[in-house]
């Protein structure tokens, strides 16, 4: 995976969340976007790129604790996120 073709994954995420949220009782969908903004624009953390990774599509191993463990505590960077897809 390239650090472009994952940026572009996690945008087209971000717009269809926007999009998802334009229907009827779907405005919470707004407020986790809030948050998981906040936290990129102040800490620098993706939630919503950490997420991706955990997509079956983008692993090559089983979904396991410490798999999971180990993508949510990792350093808050998308190139560290793709060194640990090629590395899985």
């Amino acid at each position: 995976m390239t650090p472009n073709r994952f940026g572009w994954q996690v945008r087209f995420a971000y717009v269809g969340l926007m999009v998802l949220s334009l229907g009827p009782l779907m405005g919470f969908i707004n407020a986790f976007q809030l948050v998981g903004t906040g936290l990129l624009v102040g800490v620098g953390y993706c939630i919503l790129a950490h997420s991706l990774v955990l997509f079956p599509i983008e692993r090559k191993t089983r979904l396991t604790c410490q798999h999971v463990h180990r993508v949510v505590l990792l350093r808050a960077t998308t190139v560290a996120l793709i060194e640990t897809l090629e590395h899985n």
